[in-house]
């Protein structure tokens, strides 16, 4: 799932300053090879486009690099959730880069309801205190991976409410809230029919977030 939104990446990542792309033709850097190099990155090292692209700021056109890692059909295909908000954000887009961030979210939720319901671990059904079922859940790597979506959500909501008027940052909480709360409600319904006589999967999925 998707990294932290402001993460620093690897030193490897600079190519106006390593020369891995440092063509220039009549002064100018080549916009349409770090193009290239994006897609390549989408294909096979998802994680790194997002480094990639902060630390290279200004040598590339946002709008063409946001076609290369959100692929235009119906519907679009992100092909890197982290690389399309940091795009997304920097465009002005905030309402198209939230979608992004909640649809993260919601998968991670169904990922973790569907692990916590199918196959719990046997920490998790064994665990005689809420403390121990809360350590049991967020060892997870499903748990980690929602959280991480969660937070770096949270945070980017915390950045853009300050810049917005008072109704549209209120609207930009509604759309967390309504996105986290009422899927975890009905997979946590879910779980508890599955597991009735043993732990609720409300307390699961509560474990796993809080």
């Amino acid at each position: 799932l998707i990294g932290a939104i402001h993460s620093g990446g690897s030193s490897d990542e600079n190519v106006a300053s390593k020369g891995g792309l440092d063509r220039v033709q009549g002064g100018r850097f080549d916009m349409q090879l770090v193009e290239h190099y994006v897609d390549a990155l989408c294909e096979v090292k998802c994680d790194a486009v997002l480094p990639f692209l902060q630390k290279n700021e200004g040598y590339y056109r946002l709008d063409a690099i946001l076609n290369v890692v959100v692929r235009q059909g119906d519907p679009p295909v992100v092909r890197c959730d982290d690389g399309a908000v940091y795009l997304l954000e920097r465009l002005g887009d905030i309402a198209g880069a939230l979608k992004i961030l909640l649809c993260v979210v919601r998968s991670g939720l169904c990922i973790l309801a569907r692990k916590l319901i199918d196959s719990p671990p046997p920490e998790l059904l064994q665990a005689q205190s809420p403390a121990n079922r809360r350590t049991a859940v967020e060892q997870l790597p499903e748990a980690m991976a929602t959280r991480d979506g969660l937070g770096a959500t949270l945070h980017f909501c915390l950045r853009n409410s300050q810049l917005m008027d008072p109704n549209e940052g209120e609207e930009l909480w509604f759309q967390v809230l309504a996105t986290f709360v009422y899927p975890a409600h009905d997979a946590a319904e879910s779980a508890a029919d599955h597991h009735s006589g043993t732990l609720s999967g409300h307390d699961k999925i509560s474990s796993a977030l809080h």
